[in-house]
């Protein structure tokens, strides 16, 4: 999660993990990247 390319959905990927839970923003950016 830290060295991870911007992904075009979030544009800021910093606010959507302070409202997104770390589990469930781990396992959308596992299913993202893959």
């Amino acid at each position: 999660m830290q060295s991870m390319p911007p992904s075009p959905q979030r544009a800021r990927p910093e606010e959507t993990t302070t409202s997104v839970p770390s589990s469930s923003m781990k396992r959308f950016q596992f299913g993202f990247v893959r």
